[in-house]
């Protein structure tokens, strides 16, 4: 009778991996003999790879890969048998699959539990995505702020402009008025002068006459004369 153990098994490339065959000895040990095989091809006793031990008095044997590859996925088995007698016995299978290559993180912290990795790399990605969400959230409205600003700015420019412009045409114009534009704020005044029949008292102009050397006959002697004029 000859008992395999584990069943099925499914490690991580690069662990290691112990299948165990115990039987129950029959007649002379030196007769007895233990052989592995892998996918019905018989395996070497030791290797670099692999490593099997075998205590016929304890009636038990052992197979170890090292550091397995996932090429050494298949179906294991252990053979038990008498040399002589034509007496054989076999366990039952072992399906061992190795996965690929196990994170650095998992290796160094093997009471993890399976899938906590994913539940920490989600996390990871949804926190990273809340942080960009967030970011182009503020940059979308500082950029609307900026939108804002300028559109408001180049509302209220033209009007400045355009009230700049249109009072240094004005002062311009008033400055440049045609002649015709000027004489229509004249003021026209009608002046008329009289003349006055008799003059003042003070513009009476007096002069003194005084006779020369020869003078006329019948005027020599005359008082002075007043003569009356107007300036």
């Amino acid at each position: 009778m000859v008992n395999q153990t584990p069943g099925d098994i499914e490690i991580m490339e690069g662990e290691n991996i112990t299948l165990e065959c115990r039987f129950k000895t029959v007649g002379n040990l030196s007769n007895m003999y233990v052989r592995w095989y892998k996918n019905e091809t018989l395996l070497s006793n030791q290797t670099e790879e692999q490593t099997i031990n075998e205590d016929l008095e304890e009636g038990f044997s052992s197979l170890t890969l090292w550091k397995a590859h996932t090429s050494r996925s298949g179906m294991y088995r252990c053979e038990v048998g008498v040399r002589g007698r034509n007496l054989t016995g076999s366990g039952k299978e072992s399906r061992v699959i190795i996965s690929g290559q196990l994170p650095s993180e998992q290796k160094t912290n093997p009471d993890q539990k399976p899938g906590s990795e994913n539940h920490k790399e989600a996390g990871a990605g949804f926190e990273i995505g809340v942080a960009a969400g967030a970011a182009v959230g503020v940059f979308l409205f500082l950029l609307l702020i900026g939108v804002f600003v300028w559109r408001q700015k180049k509302r209220g420019s033209p009007a400045a402009t355009s009230g700049t412009e249109s009072d240094a045409n004005e002062e311009a114009g008033k400055q440049h008025l045609p002649l015709a534009g000027q004489m229509s704020d004249v003021t026209y005044a009608d002046l008329r002068f009289k003349r006055n029949e008799g003059q003042p008292e003070s513009e009476v102009v007096y002069a003194e006459v005084k006779p020369g050397r020869q003078q006329r006959a019948g005027i020599n002697g005359r008082p002075q004369a007043k003569v009356r004029g107007s300036r």
